[in-house]
This record gives C-alpha cells, sequence and structure tokens, in this order.
C-alpha cells in the first residue's frame, strides 16, 4: 500500500529500480563485448520511452524542474562506451527518493 501523497507504490519502486539496474547491467555487458556501440543507443532510447510512461502514470515527470536529469541521462546512453554507466538506475532512483521526500514534506 502506498503511503498518503506517495504516487509510487514500495512494489512499484522495487520493479522500476530493479528493471532499471538490468538495463544498465545489459548495457555494460554489451560494452565489453563491443556490440555495445550500436545496441547501446537503441536501448537507450527505449528505456527512455519506457520509464517515461511509466512515470508518467504515477504522474511524475521525468523531465519537470529539472530537465537536466533526464536529458542527461539521455545524452550519457548515447555516447559509446559512457553508456556503459548506471545512468537509469541513478535516474529512477533519484527520481523516486525526490517524490518520496516531497510527498513527506521534508523538501
Amino acid at each position: 500500500m502506498a503511503e498518503k501523497g506517495v504516487h509510487i507504490g514500495n512494489g512499484t519502486a522495487f520493479f522500476m529500480i530493479a528493471i532499471a539496474v538490468f538495463i544498465d547491467a545489459i548495457q555494460a555487458f554489451l560494452t565489453l563485448i563491443f556490440i555495445g556501440i550500436i545496441f547501446n543507443p537503441i536501448i537507450g532510447f527505449m528505456s527512455g520511452i519506457l520509464f517515461g510512461i511509466w512515470f508518467s502514470h504515477h504522474n511524475i515527470s521525468l523531465v519537470g524542474k529539472h530537465p537536466f536529469r533526464f536529458f542527461g541521462t539521455i545524452l550519457l546512453e548515447f555516447l559509446p562506451i559512457v553508456s556503459a554507466l548506471p545512468g537509469w538506475s541513478v535516474l529512477v532512483s533519484t527520481t523516486i527518493a525526490k517524490e518520496r521526500l516531497l510527498a513527506r514534506g521534508i523538501i
């Protein structure tokens, strides 16, 4: 059950973070075997669409007041070799943490 004022429940948050970590792990592996240069931009684009839609279904904007986080992640995912960094994991985790802190009135 989601806390009052929180748009994302614990189960959804877990699956969002788990999928982000899985996507980042796939991108890191593909970079190691050198086919990530071709496939990582495609995976990054599809991940942006996935998380954009998923967060919007919970009334949370990834661009919102801080567009640098989202567009920085998109840029990171399109750069060869650098796309192996855990950009999606950081973006999803910080967005969920920020929403929970806002819901509690901490920030």
